[in-house]
């Protein structure tokens, strides 16, 4: 048993950092490098569901909580963007003077396949045309891949409330041959943030929009703070 519990421990911690690549420390001497900042266009908000569930589960858990899902549709999450300027303005501190604000529109996983290295240490997206267009030499991207609530079920019961989530890929591409100097995953765990108060007061839900906003506030510092000060020995 104690040789499973290591087994088990060690799958979970390189499972864990297999998303996990820190910035190196000769990165911050460059000061002269071409850095651009973009964001991914924002995915739509969504119940999203985790648990055990049928067909029938599915489809009764999404017919009641449709009121829910057409008020998140109506949130905006635009104010994530600040989290560029945020990143520019302490590159700027350190030195950096050639930082760009790139706008993308798009979605990362739109973007066409890279047909260069490939592996756990190269981006799997192009990004020659970012890289021509605002002549970068690296790129940091803020991949958004879901917001809105989380909550899990078995069968078409949930086991509890649900929780605001934000979740986002953090990246720094270096642009001459895709590889990551900088790539943070965050996990659903990461990524959430409990509801103060009632959270099913139709049709505004604004405990659940506030803890959406909240749960957003804490991935940009989350962000910042694996970016800027978290080393690979922490």
């Amino acid at each position: 048993m104690k040789i499973l519990s290591f087994l088990l421990l060690a799958f979970l911690f390189i499972s864990c950092s297999s998303t996990r690549i820190f910035v190196p420390q000769d990165f911050w001497n460059q000061t002269n490098l071409k850095i651009g900042i973009a964001a991914s266009s924002l995915p739509e908000a969504g119940a999203f569901k985790e648990g055990s569930q049928g067909l029938l589960d599915v489809a009764i858990n999404s017919a009641m909580s449709s009121s829910l899902e057409d008020h998140l549709q109506t949130l905006d999450a635009t104010d994530f963007y600040e989290i560029k300027e945020i990143f520019k303005d302490r590159l700027n501190k350190k030195g950096f003077n050639n930082v760009k604000i790139v706008d993308m529109s798009v979605t990362f996983d739109s973007l066409p396949v890279y047909k260069g290295k490939r592996g756990k240490k190269y981006c799997i997206r192009d990004l020659s045309v970012v890289k021509e267009k605002y002549d970068l030499d690296y790129l940091i991207l803020f991949d958004i891949k879901k917001f809105g609530t989380l909550r899990e079920y078995y069968g078409f019961i949930p086991l509890g409330s649900p929780q605001a989530l934000f979740m986002v890929n953090g990246m720094l591409i270096n642009l001459a041959d895709n590889e990551y100097f900088w790539l943070v995953k965050m996990d659903e765990e990461e990524s959430v943030k409990d509801v103060v108060g009632e959270w099913d007061e139709e049709p505004d839900y604004p405990n659940l929009t506030r803890a959406i906003k909240d749960a957003m506030v804490s991935t940009q510092v989350f962000l910042e703070e694996y970016f800027f000060e978290k080393k690979e020995d922490e």
